[in-house]
């Protein structure tokens, strides 16, 4: 299988990052204004920014981050999922793309794949720290819903 090249490579490791940060979020509950946009992205994969995932980027770096999206497509290491409009919707890897984060494809320099490899366990780790701390019930400090007095007509 041919080299993925830098671009392919930062892609691969980000969608990655996001697949697992998405399996370790907790469900919402039914009545949550997120639950849909949750949904579909727990069945299809995170959606398709490549916008907000590399803000840094240039307009044309951007476009060049779908194209080489749909090379890997091709390779088989990427699943697209387009919408009605034929638009990239959402993104997920194949088991050979999984394969490929992981290191079956081995660069030429082994400690930088390592250094990789931590930085994404690191993105993880981070990842599932910020939800555990935004999730109002995975906190004790959570504010209760509970209503301390009675409604009555008089205090009303």
């Amino acid at each position: 299988m041919n080299k993925l090249t830098e671009l392919e490579s930062r892609l691969l490791d980000k969608i990655a990052v996001l697949q697992v940060a998405e399996r370790a979020r907790a469900p919402l509950p039914l009545r949550h204004k997120d639950r849909f946009r949750r949904a579909e992205e727990r069945d299809y994969g995170p959606r398709y920014e490549p916008r907000r995932w590399f803000p840094e980027m240039s307009h044309a770096e951007i476009r060049a981050t779908g194209r080489a999206a749909h090379k890997l497509a091709e390779r088989g290491l990427l699943v697209l999922v387009a919408g009605d409009s034929g638009r990239t919707m959402f993104v997920h890897l194949t088991p050979a793309g999984i394969d490929a984060v992981a290191g079956a494809e081995t660069p030429d320099d082994p400690p930088e794949a390592e250094a990789l490899l931590a930085e994404i366990d690191r993105e993880i780790a981070d990842a599932e720290a910020l939800l555990a701390s935004t999730d109002p019930l995975a906190n004790d400090n959570a504010p209760s819903m509970a209503i301390d007095t009675p409604l009555t007509l008089e205090n009303a």
